[in-house]
């Protein structure tokens, strides 16, 4: 508890709270200095005068700027006092000569020192947590600097804001290289367990992201990540901006790619250790492999880039019917033997890197964003034969609604009218399709279409557990194809687009690189979103983005595993008449490594072996947790088709057994969603 409250940022009343505690210490040690007749305080230059008197603009061969001084508003900067100078003048003017005293004033300005390095740390982090303004930075220093006189004047200074950096002039636009060694020792710094293999593990991914509804400029950053890192964030590689994508593939990709030969020949040092780093794979959207491979695109008849078939123009529409074309392979890529496939040769060649195996479809893109939507397009605007009527639409969607109260903490979307669909987020779909659709379909759509939607739905859900996918890939692969056969004789062989015939691919990559949840755009999708708050004017986008990314660089904080803790004390009850009040601490919340339990719903549902538990009480017993349940008395198969719902561990429950039993958190299977249905309630695994 100790070591999570001490990483935890400051809030805006704590940060007022120490700041007025600190300030009446220091004030009160002046008083004392001043009563003592010592002299007062000097004002020297500051240590970073140097570092801040860079000049303007230097310029270091063709293409290459180095920019000095851009800034998100014009400020001057100012001389800064030097808390080295104070410190030291502050020692001698309180000391009266003597051994003892020089050595305790010694050892009281070392603890000084210490606090303010821990006081200017935790005020740098809240300030990029928080994403503060310079200018109000500024305005904070102000106030708080008569207090903290040790404080810099200057907010780039708290932040070692990056004056100088170069940005090269690349296909069309401008790039800055921040480096693949860069992020890896970043990390590496953050999560020591990465040191216990000798082989780094990197994902890559790249994709465009628009800055201004009003403009087609845009970011295209290259980002890495680290899956066998506790927590995986991604960090940046290198960043391009510009009106439109990058004109040329080869100049986009060349300085990552001349890194990357040169990691995969001599592997990173640190610590006097060296480290292999491999490139895992590239999770990419369809536009961003094409891109990337220079192939092409997936509306083209030969634009699957994983197995050799013609597609066949239809309505309208490049449909892919075959499901046992041949497949690509990495060899024949490399030899541009797919010429109705390749456009030209990538530079990715150069790297250890099957062209056709490492770059696996992307389920957040392929299945959320593409098959549940088109599939929920379809009931509202599709063909007559599937279209559902206006009541219906407004009956599914208030059944979405109702869902939300049922939804656990993990869900920060819970699903939205129907009618919204066009503004759905991934997320959204990923919870239609594994969790609330089963539920609000069934006797609403037909049973061909719910049949249909089914075998998805199954299919999906092994391929997304890590258990489930290891033990049944092969199935899920066979229900994708059935799936796919199913879902042209329903809605039309037009419709068999990219996206759907993609499905039938999914099971060979989950074999090579584990379960969909360990190489989907989820992670990188969510930090594009705070690349793009980065920006905070319209005027030099990538400078101000190289400064933001540079300043978070210079926090370092280490990932821990997660520790198991409770949390919110009451004294409500239930407990076993065994248990004393006196004798126990009861909870609200237990925090466990990959979810948190409550004592409420809809967090309070978990599997402890082949039982749904409701959790009543979370306790502290003799100094052991325990949790109180109670258990479903009843339970059966919420479907059996394709497969009997048990296999899964989805079940329909109900009948609440009053009985009162204790567990340990360790006896916990999963988590567990229950939505309602009829007079009792299904239960999901969370994934």
């Amino acid at each position: 508890m100790a070591s999570r409250a001490k990483e935890c940022v400051y809030s805006d009343r704590t940060l007022r709270r120490q700041a007025i505690r600190r300030a009446e210490q220091h004030l009160s040690t002046i008083q004392v200095c001043q009563d003592e007749d010592a002299r007062p305080y000097e004002h020297g230059e500051d240590a970073h005068a140097e570092f801040n008197s860079v000049s303007s603009h230097h310029h270091d061969g063709a293409g290459a700027t180095f920019i000095d001084h851009v800034d998100d508003y014009d400020m001057h900067d100012d001389d800064m006092e030097s808390q080295d100078v104070h410190t030291a003048e502050h020692s001698v003017s309180c000391s009266n000569g003597g051994d003892d005293n020089e050595t305790e004033s010694d050892q009281t300005d070392d603890d000084s020192d210490t606090e303010d390095d821990d006081f200017a740390s935790q005020l740098k982090e809240w300030v990029l947590q928080s994403g503060l303004p310079l200018i109000h930075g500024n305005s904070l220093l102000s106030i708080l600097r008569p207090h903290f006189p040790f404080l810099p004047k200057d907010i780039r200074t708290l932040l070692q804001t990056q004056r100088t950096y170069s940005i090269d002039e690349v296909a069309g636009g401008q790039y800055h290289h921040f480096g693949i060694r860069s992020g890896l020792r970043n990390r590496l710094v953050r999560d020591q367990t990465l040191l216990s293999s000798n082989e780094i593990l990197i994902q890559i991914n790249v994709d465009g992201l628009p800055l201004y509804k009003s403009s087609t400029e845009s970011f295209w950053p290259i980002l890495g990540l680290l899956s066998q890192e506790h927590n995986p964030e991604p960090f940046v590689i290198g960043l391009w901006v510009g009106i439109s994508k990058p004109k040329d593939t080869n100049e986009y990709i060349k300085a990552f790619v001349d890194e990357m030969v040169d990691i995969e020949a001599n592997g990173i040092i640190y610590d006097d250790k060296t480290l292999q780093v491999k490139i895992e794979n590239f999770v990419c959207d369809t536009p961003a492999r094409a891109f990337l491979k220079r192939t092409k695109g997936h509306t083209g008849y030969f634009g699957c880039d994983h197995c050799e078939q013609s597609g066949v123009w239809l309505n309208h529409r490049m449909s892919f019917p075959e499901k046992d074309a041949p497949p690509r392979s990495d060899v024949r890529f490399d030899e541009m033997a797919y010429e109705d496939h390749q456009l030209g040769e990538s530079s990715l060649n150069r790297l250890n890197l099957g062209m056709v195996s490492q770059f696996p479809h992307d389920y957040m893109h392929l299945v959320c964003l593409g098959v549940v939507k088109r599939l929920i397009t379809m009931w509202i605007s599709g063909p007559l034969h599937v279209r559902l009527g206006g009541r219906m639409i407004s009956c599914i969607s208030d059944k979405v609604n109702a869902m939300k109260d049922y939804l656990p903490r993990e869900f920060l979307r819970k699903g939205r009218s129907l009618q919204e669909v066009e503004r759905w987020k991934a997320t959204e779909f990923r919870t239609f399709l594994l969790y609330t659709g089963p539920v609000v379909l069934r006797d609403l759509l037909t049973d061909c279409l719910y049949d249909n939607f089914m075998l998805l739905f199954v299919g999906i859900t092994i391929l997304c557990s890590a258990d489930l996918s290891s033990d049944y890939c092969d199935f899920a692969d066979e229900i994708l194809g059935l799936f796919v056969n199913h879902f042209s004789s329903a809605y039309g062989p037009e419709y068999v687009v990219y996206n759907i015939h993609g499905l039938v691919h999914l099971g060979t990559h989950v074999k090579r690189f584990g379960s969909l949840h360990r190489f989907s755009s989820f992670p990188f999708e969510n930090y594009l979103k705070t690349l793009k708050k980065m920006v905070r004017k319209p005027s030099q986008p990538l400078p101000q983005a190289i400064r933001r990314i540079t300043e978070k660089l210079h926090i370092i904080k280490a990932v821990h595993a997660k520790d198991i803790y409770c949390k919110g004390k009451h004294n409500r009850g239930p407990l076993l008449e065994d248990m004393e009040a006196t004798e126990c601490v009861q909870y609200r919340e237990l925090h466990m490594v990959e979810y948190v339990l409550r004592t409420k719903r809809p967090d309070n549902a978990i599997q402890v072996q082949d039982d749904i538990c409701i959790i009543r009480n979370i306790v502290t017993h003799n100094g052991t947790r325990k949790i109180v349940c109670q258990k479903f008395r009843a339970k059966d198969n919420f479907f059996t088709y394709p497969v009997n719902s048990s296999r899964l561990n989805i079940w329909f429950v109900h009948k609440v057994n009053q009985h009162l039993f204790v567990i340990s958190p360790e006896q916990i299977s999963s988590k567990m969603v229950l939505l309602p249905y009829k007079d009792g309630f299904i239960a999901i695994p969370l994934l």
